[in-house]
């Protein structure tokens, strides 16, 4: 009788980590899949304010009406700021906007 209640509680014991690691998993997953809800309305709110914009302002801006999407989609943080990060090496932004890219 008291090998089966060993058996019986490590049984118990061992699917009780099952479902926690089950659970941790799905809290994980749900949090993920928020931040990246998050960060496509984040991104289309930039690109419907950048399209707004006339195209000589988004000159002023530094960079044309073809690359607001690349934009939107790094400064929302779902792509690499590439673009960004090559201008600046190459001397077109000031070296502040540049290192805080």
């Amino acid at each position: 009788m008291i090998a089966y209640s060993k058996e019986a509680s490590s049984a118990a014991i061992f699917f009780g980590e099952i479902a926690r690691a089950a659970f941790r998993a799905a809290g994980s997953i749900t949090r993920r899949v928020r931040a990246r809800n998050r960060q496509c309305e984040e991104a289309s709110a930039i690109y419907d304010a950048l399209r707004r914009l006339d195209d000589r302002t988004l000159r002023d801006l530094g960079f044309h009406r073809s690359e607001i999407m690349t934009v939107a989609v790094a400064l929302a943080g779902e792509a690499e700021h590439a673009r960004v990060r090559a201008r600046a090496d190459a001397g077109v932004l000031p070296a502040q906007f540049g290192d805080a890219l």
